[in-house]
């Protein structure tokens, strides 16, 4: 796919949908999603990702006793080298306050650019 490549060698912020997605083997997207996270195993990118979505991912399956698909999210989020989990904080938020995105708008979100 070629939509991927434009990821290699790039930090990619990464949102709790397409983890899920993945993860859950979602039949609507697993030709999207595979390619992304084959590339993201093999090195060719990085992600970015906050302790929000550890958080969003981690309510259902604990939740319902399902301690299996809880390891899974924790292997992919915590364990993997090619991932970054930033914390959420207080100074970080703020700074998105004046953040004003724009369709044709080539900044980006400070968490997607590179972790500190």
């Amino acid at each position: 796919m070629e939509w991927i490549t434009k990821f290699h060698g790039q930090t990619v912020g990464l949102d709790t949908s397409p983890l899920v997605f993945f993860i859950e083997e979602n039949p609507l997207y697993d030709d999207l999603l595979d390619p992304f996270f084959n590339d993201l195993d093999a090195g060719r990118f990085r992600v970015v990702t906050s302790t929000i979505t550890l958080l969003e991912v981690l309510v259902h399956p604990l939740r319902y006793g399902n301690e299996g698909l809880a390891q899974q999210y924790n292997d992919i989020l915590l364990s993997s080298p090619n991932v970054t989990m930033l914390p959420v904080t207080t100074q970080w938020l703020s700074s998105l306050q004046n953040y004003e995105p724009s369709i044709n708008s080539k900044r980006r979100m400070p968490f997607s650019l590179q972790p500190p």
